[in-house]
């Protein structure tokens, strides 16, 4: 019999069951103003039947669909509050059994920012961390509040080298601090603007979930 979706009071979600009988979860934030129905094509793209995805949508409502925080006035505390939600959704997930190193945590955009905020400071650590086209908002604090269970996941950082919304610069010279301090982190530069590119990208990110999930 095949695992019942987890139920989720956190957020707004959909859960997509996977072709086999597994407890491997992908976790999909989006960006802004786009939904969790912008991810749904995910599932299909990776083709893994050993995997589950649960796709969120951000709190606020913008542009015509939904964010993780406003670009003004102050982002600070909607991060905060988003973080906190992402807290409730994990401990929603223990709950039902769905054990935290077999769940791989993405991002794209602004669901990258929240994404590597939360793997960074969370106590336990996850199956993996695949954060697109994003950055760190806090970085001057990192070395003070990273967690040891952020340096035992993997993780994969990819962006666009001609994003014309994120430059490369930052998140480059971002990924670079972070292996520094430690995090196992593969990085792959993209010939992409601020998007998800169907070929090369999707197969790395296959790829790579494969090495971890076999």
């Amino acid at each position: 019999m095949a695992s019942p979706a987890p139920q989720i009071d956190s957020f707004t979600s959909h859960f997509f069951r996977g072709g086999e009988e597994s407890r491997r979860l992908v976790v999909v934030l989006h960006g802004r103003g786009d939904s969790l129905e912008g991810f749904l094509w995910l599932p299909g793209a990776i083709s893994l039947s050993r995997l589950n995805y649960l796709s969120l949508n951000a709190p606020l409502e913008a542009l015509g669909g939904y964010a993780w925080y406003p670009l003004e006035p102050d982002p600070v505390p909607d991060i905060l509050r988003g973080r906190a939600k992402l807290l409730r959704l994990f401990a929603e997930l223990e709950a039902q059994d769905w054990d935290s190193r077999e769940i791989v945590l993405f991002g794209f955009s602004q669901g990258c920012v929240m994404a590597t905020d939360f793997a960074l400071r969370w106590e336990k650590p996850l199956g993996g961390l695949i954060g697109v086209s994003g950055y760190i908002y806090f970085p001057d604090t990192l070395e003070a509040e990273i967690r040891p269970e952020a340096k035992e996941q993997p993780w994969l950082i990819t962006h666009g080298t001609h994003d014309p919304i994120l430059p490369i610069e930052r998140t480059r010279s971002q990924v670079r601090r972070l292996k520094e301090l430690g995090l196992r982190i593969d990085w792959l530069e993209v010939h992409k603007d601020h998007s998800m590119d169907p070929g090369a990208e999707v197969a790395a990110i296959r790829d790579w979930i494969m090495q971890r999930f076999p």
